[in-house]
Formats: structure tokens, sequence, C-alpha cells
């Protein structure tokens, strides 16, 4: 009989926090859910005592960070950390995005939990990439799309700082380009978001889902 698989969950939110521990206990034979946190900083000690477990990381708005950067640093601790994303987004950019940072599974909040979670847990923990049906038929319906027409994973970072109010030379020390390079990128965000103005670029962001509405908090 096969071990049941290792799973910590991580949701700043408490509903979506009680939901999906209750999905994963039901599945108990499969599941053996390791623990249940707020936030990743109290995490790490536990995911580096258990690298194979699979991270279910819940949309996480509250954060000074983008989610991309969260993903890249959890990788850094530990390399090979299966990550299963639950996001309220439904943007083609934004799933790219997640999958070049290094998660392998994307679930819509709005697919139906119970039915594909624990089956996508399965097939992430071993080690294979995992769409929610949303997710997949966003995939396919926009998998046409050109390099040019959508945004990278660094576009994606400077579109969050910008709406953090970071200057140009702040975002550049950032990802450490240059500050006509992150000019380049935001001209390149505005072409792909069909925005005339770059005035505009935040709130057209905000409507398409690939921004929350938290600004930069001061010191």
């Amino acid at each position: 009989m096969n071990r049941p698989i290792k799973v910590i969950i991580v949701a700043s939110h408490d509903v979506s926090r009680k939901g999906l521990e209750a999905i994963l206990l039901s599945a108990a034979s499969r599941i053996q859910l390791v623990n249940v946190y707020r936030a990743l900083d109290l995490v790490e000690t536990e995911f580096l005592k258990s690298p194979s477990a699979v991270i279910l990381l819940d949309d996480i708005s509250t954060s000074t960070k983008d989610i991309f950067s969260i993903i890249e640093e959890l990788h850094q601790q530990a390399a090979s950390l299966p990550i299963m994303f639950l996001s309220h987004t439904l943007n083609l950019n934004h799933v790219q995005a997640i999958f070049d940072s290094g998660a392998l599974g994307y679930v819509h909040h709005e697919d139906h939990l119970e039915d594909i979670l624990i089956a996508g847990i399965e097939i992430v923990a071993r080690n294979k990439r995992f769409t929610s049906p949303l997710v997949s038929e966003l995939m396919i319906t926009n998998g046409q799309q050109q390099p040019e027409q959508h945004l990278t994973q660094n576009e994606l970072k400077v579109l969050h700082l910008i709406d953090r109010g970071y200057s140009f030379k702040e975002i550049a020390a950032q990802l450490g380009v240059t500050v006509r390079t992150v000019y380049r990128m935001r001209s390149k965000i505005a072409t792909v978001l069909g925005v005339r103005s770059h005035e505009h670029i935040i709130a057209v962001a905000q409507e398409q889902g690939l921004l929350s509405h938290h600004k930069r908090t001061s010191a």
C-alpha cells in the first residue's frame, strides 16, 4: 500500500484555510496533512524537515513581495519542493509566470475543489504539472499566443512593483537591470494590456486580475 502524500497548507484567509483542511482530511487514507499555516514565515522549518511534502500555497494578497519571488525563494531553500498554487486570478500571463517561477500546479478557486484537489496533489507529488479545469481551458484557448503577446515573469514583477509605488530606479535595483530596461518593460506591459496611456496601466491590470489592491507600505 502506498504511503499517504504529505501536504502543508499555507493560506492567509480563514475560510480558505479551513475549506482546504476539510477537503484533505476527507481523504485521510491518501493524504497526510502535516500542518496548516497562515503565513509562509511560519513554515520554513516545517518544509525543510519534509522537503517532499506538497505545499498548497493560497493567494497571499497581504504579502509585501510578489508571489513569483516567494515561489522562487521557496525553491532556493528546498529545490525539489512541489508547490501547488491556488488563486482567484484567471489570467494567462499570471498562470505562465507562476509556472515559470517553479510551481507545478495552478488551481482556480472557482473550480470544484472537492472533485479535483486530491487528484491534483497526487499528480504534483509525482513531479508533474497540474492545472484545474478552468485554468486548462484558459491555456488551451490562448495556447496560440505569440511570445510578444504575453508578459514574462520579470515584466509581471515590474507591474507589481509599479503598483506598490516603487520608482523605476528602485525596480531596476531589485531586478538587477538598467532603468532603461524597466522603461522598456513598462512599454511592453502597456502594449500587451492594450493600454494607450501609461497612466492607465495599473487600473487595467487590476481589471484583468493581474494585481491586488495592496500598495507599498510606508517605512
